[in-house]
């Protein structure tokens, strides 16, 4: 009877794991899309079309906003750091695209310091000196361009894709306050 309850109780947990693991694999690939084929002149002659991929969330890790004195922030319990998300230094982001492109960089903002309180407040835990951290998840969506031409009445291959837009979307940021 004991074994019994043991395999039903194994088969339980491995079939959550089976489900979580499954589940997570189709909702972190990548997905490509490829568009119609557009006339690119008038004589009908010349096509375009754009192969969109979109790649899963990838983080930038913490990195620190700028408008930071060297040594820190002095702060008591209790007390907060502020920052906004737009301006200071841009983190360099490397997506992987394929297609002998090889990779393809994204600049992130990393945002800065605020004076007062404007912006994004972090409360310190303890005394000391702070520095703050931001660590985002972005969603990269790049689009690629190709050409091909008709000759003889018939179409080329495809030509070798090159890089026509790059974004990114937040999908959700984690600032830090780092002891120093």
């Amino acid at each position: 009877m004991k074994s019994k309850k043991y395999l039903m109780g194994f088969l339980f947990v491995f079939s959550i794991l089976f489900t979580t693991i499954v589940g997570t694999s189709n909702v972190l690939a990548d997905t490509t899309s490829y568009s119609g084929a557009y006339n690119y002149d008038n004589t009908g002659n010349k096509q375009y079309r754009f192969i969109t991929i979109v790649k899963s969330t990838q983080w930038t890790g913490n990195h620190y906003v700028s408008g930071q004195p060297t040594k820190g922030t002095y702060l008591k319990n209790g007390d907060m750091l502020y920052y906004s998300e737009s301006g200071g230094p841009n983190y360099s982001l490397s997506v992987g695209v394929g297609y002998k492109i090889g990779s393809v960089s994204l600049g992130i903002p990393l945002g800065k310091i605020s004076n007062g309180t404007f912006g994004i407040g972090v409360r310190a835990t303890g005394k000391g000196y702070y520095k703050l951290a931001l660590n985002k998840q972005v969603k990269p969506t790049i689009m690629l361009i190709q050409y091909r031409t008709k000759q003889n009445g018939k179409w080329s291959s495809w030509g070798e894709p090159s890089v026509y837009s790059k974004k990114y979307q937040t999908v959700r940021i984690k600032p830090a306050l780092i002891k120093q």
